[in-house]
This record gives C-alpha cells, structure tokens and sequence, in this order.
C-alpha cells in the first residue's frame, strides 16, 4: 500500500518492481530507531535511494553517482529514454514511448524525483572509497545500513552487453568482507543466482534470500526467461527461514 516514487530514467537492473519485496527484507521499519544512515553506493538511477529517503525522511542517505548523471537535465532525460536500455542505440519504440511520458507528465515527476535527490549526500566515486569515506566520517554516529547492487556483469554471460559498467567479482566478494569484519553495519547485497555468489556466502554469518523475476531485456531475442536474483544479508529476518546454499 506504500506510494512509491516511479523511474523517470531507464537503467538496466532498476529495482522498482523488486523494490516492495527489497524493503521486506531490509527489514527498516523494526530497525527505524538504529539505522540513521542508508548507504547505496552502485546508485545507477537512484530508484532505491530515492524511496528510501521518501519514505524514511530521518534517516540520511548517501548515495554514489560513479555515473555523473544528477540532478536529471532534461538533455539527459531525453536521450536516455530514446535508447534501448537507456544507454543503447536510439530506437522508434523508445522514441515513441518517451513521447508518450511526456504527455502523461514525465517533467512533473522529473522535479519530484530531483527534489527527493536534493535532500541525499550524492558524490560520485567507486564504491569502496566511497564506502570508506562516509563510514570514517560518520563514526558513532548510530546504525549504518549498506545496499550493494553492483552490475551483474560477467564476461562468459550473454545478458553482460546489457550492463554500462563492469565488476571484478573476487575483489568485490574481498571488500564485501572486510566492511563486514571491520564495521559494525547491516549489509544487503543484490546479485544474480551464481555459484560464485552463494558460493563466497555460504556461512552462517550471511543469509541468502531468492527473489524470481522475468527478464524482459532479452525479449528482443524473442524470449522472456524467469531468472532468479539472490539478496544476501549479514542480519537475520525473523519471519523468512534462510535458504540452503547450494554447492
């Protein structure tokens, strides 16, 4: 029954439509009076960020921008929404449902969304400095809540052309756990099903949660695969029983 702020930009692996199941598992409204800082530091459009902060309007929000792209400009708006996948080559199908969003009032929520984005601490880094930089900075200054959401990219995969950006796997798997070691936060991690993902968290410090979705960026390929995503957390949720990890 929440109102959520929509997506004005596309941006491959938005989790709007996740976002719902997310909030369940993020679990903030039982820990509303420890968590004072939320932390995204893969931003990509900034959907999570910006309906957390829509929601929780005392909790602060730091949130990375590695793409440079806030406050939205209507240059920016335009030509990411006439692209595939918001980065791709310019198509009739976008063009024309970008004029469609005007026309049901894409400019008024461009403002909404960059009003809810004046109210969050936006830099633009990679993530482990950024990390790093707002956890030092904000020592004993109360419950620290980190979203990891990094691309799924993966050199062997057919869906890697879909992603902007890249990611080495082990070394963010590494900076994962020192963060965890060395801080005292609640991490949440999204990734897509993989045997290196459940593979690194398959401890009883971590729980491992499967949300399945349809794929709807391959539909250019004539198909719409389900596919699962994993959400790993370094806290339990009392009313969702832990997975078993496969190996």
């Amino acid at each position: 029954n929440i109102k959520l702020i929509k997506p004005v930009i596309k941006m491959v692996g938005s989790k709007y439509k996740m976002f719902p199941w997310l909030l369940k598992h993020f679990n903030l409204d039982n820990q509303n009076k420890k968590i004072t800082t939320f932390i995204e530091p893969f931003g990509g459009s900034g959907i999570v960020s910006v309906n957390i902060k829509h929601l929780y309007s005392n909790i602060k929000v730091y949130l990375n921008d590695f793409d440079n792209i806030f406050p939205l400009t209507r240059e920016y708006i335009k030509d990411n929404n006439c692209r595939f996948n918001g980065y791709g080559s310019i198509t009739k199908s976008a063009i024309k449902q970008y004029e469609t969003k005007i026309k049901n009032g894409l400019w008024d929520k461009v403002k909404k969304y960059n009003d809810v984005l004046s109210k969050i601490q936006i830099d633009s880094n990679d993530y482990l400095s950024f990390c790093l930089k707002i956890l030092e900075t904000i020592k004993n200054c109360g419950k620290v809540f980190i979203y990891f959401d990094p691309p799924y990219y993966n050199e062997k995969s057919k869906y890697s052309k879909f992603y902007k950006n890249s990611l080495n796997l082990n070394k963010f798997i590494s900076d994962i756990k020192n963060i965890n070691e060395n801080y005292d936060v609640n991490i949440a991690i999204s990734f897509r099903d993989c045997y290196e993902i459940r593979e690194a968290f398959a401890t009883k410090h971590w729980n491992i949660y499967e949300y399945k979705k349809v794929n709807y960026h391959m539909s250019r390929f004539g198909k719409c695969p389900v596919v699962k995503e994993l959400l790993i957390t370094n806290y339990k949720k009392t009313n969702n029983e832990r997975i078993k990890n496969e190996k």
